[in-house]
């Protein structure tokens, strides 16, 4: 009888964490499909403002932060936020903007697509509009896309290419 007992109170938890673990799935689906528009407003307007598609920027923010649900430090990368922006890469088109200003500040998720946006508005133009080029730059660097290209490295990381896969099944998911 005991170890019946310990069997369904398994069978439970088991069912329990299912559950859990599936209705968590579902919404962090749901988030990425376009429900979670809360910044649209800026991916237009900075869009616009740069010529850079706010569809291929919320990509990116959903590639890098699910759109806000995990933007947090990223110790690899040193980088946080919605859009995962490295402060070094910020000050390139800000310079007096602040670790507070990028990270902290209630204007943060703004400053972050505004400069991130730039960034991108630049990494298209390096490389010739070039949209897989350049978002795997956003990825990886410039530097290492510029070497794959003439040769010095063989091949990208496979978190770049992953990286590129996730963009595109998000361009499509938030069209």
């Amino acid at each position: 009888m005991k170890n019946k007992n310990l069997v369904l109170l398994a069978l439970f938890g088991v069912g329990i964490w299912y559950f859990f673990m599936r209705s968590r799935a579902q919404k962090i689906e749901t988030k990425i499909e376009g429900i979670n528009d809360q910044w649209d407003s800026l991916f237009v307007r900075y869009g616009k403002e740069f010529g850079v598609n706010p569809r291929l920027m919320k990509s990116i923010a959903a590639n890098e932060s699910l759109l806000g649900q995990f933007s947090g430090y990223e110790p690899n990368g040193g980088t946080r936020g919605l859009m995962h922006i490295k402060l070094g890469t910020a000050q390139d088109y800000e310079k007096d903007l602040t670790e507070y200003d990028l990270y902290w500040s209630v204007a943060a998720d703004e400053n972050q697509i505004r400069v991130a946006t730039k960034h991108m508005k630049r990494l298209l133009k390096k490389f010739g509009h070039d949209e897989k080029k350049a978002v795997q730059a956003y990825n990886a660097g410039e530097g290492r896309i510029q070497q794959f290209i003439t040769g010095k490295i063989e091949s990208l990381p496979k978190t770049t290419v992953d990286y590129w896969d996730r963009y595109n099944r998000n361009f499509e998911r938030l069209g």
